[in-house]
């Protein structure tokens, strides 16, 4: 039997380990991308048993990839340091 996304996005962020499924409904992107960057080596997963199909992805390496991949606003930074905007 599939396993069910969680309803809400508060049941979801409080997982310590997430599907591909729910990695991709976070990040708004298809679960193909997902298993693009875990294939190319970008986004840290592991297969749950030794001949499994199923993945999960840590909360703190998605939090480092996050992190790694985004760029702040540029009124986030203009906000941060005043200097920005001379």
């Amino acid at each position: 039997m599939p396993q069910s996304l969680p309803e809400s996005m508060d049941q979801l962020t409080s997982l310590q380990f997430f599907s591909v499924a729910e990695v991709a409904l976070m990040m708004g992107v298809s679960n193909k991308v997902i298993h693009q960057w875990i294939q190319n080596g970008h986004l840290p997963a592991f297969r749950v048993g030794s001949h499994s199909r199923v993945m999960r992805i840590r909360r703190q390496d998605l939090e480092n990839f996050i992190d790694a991949n985004t760029r702040p606003r540029p009124s986030a930074i203009s906000e941060q340091d005043p200097s920005a905007t001379e």
